[in-house]
């Protein structure tokens, strides 16, 4: 578990509003920009239902007074894929590959590739 601060939490241009606020309902995003946000994040990591090791992270953010917002993903190692994907939300609709390089001063750049969506019988990408 940890706290911390956003500097600066953005979001898109107007027309995006009304499936950012659908994107709250499922803890992917939210329409809410702000500074100075305090967060905590809770990593939780065990073997899922199909065996994979995993982790799952849970950020809540205090955006305002009496204002809450969660942004949880869960990432996993595809061998598939040969990388990490990232199911993103309480029921995982969304997922994003991403790439992982270690720089040249000792820090990690995370680089999101190919992004799918899934809901029901509609799908735009393979998991």
């Amino acid at each position: 578990m940890g706290r911390g601060v956003m500097s600066h939490v953005r979001r898109g241009p107007w027309w995006t509003m009304p499936f950012l606020a659908l994107g709250a309902s499922r803890n992917i995003m939210f329409p809410e920009k702000g500074r100075d946000i305090p967060f905590q994040i809770e990593n939780y990591a065990y073997i899922d239902g199909f065996g994979r090791e995993t982790v799952t992270f849970v950020r809540t953010m205090q955006i305002r007074r009496g204002r809450r917002r969660r942004f949880d993903a869960t990432m996993i190692y595809s061998p598939a894929r040969e990388r990490i994907v990232d199911y993103l939300g309480t029921h995982q609709h969304l997922a994003v590959d991403l790439d992982l390089v270690v720089t040249d001063d000792g820090g990690l750049r995370l680089t999101s590739g190919a992004q799918r969506f899934f809901e029901g019988r509609w799908r735009s990408g393979s998991r």
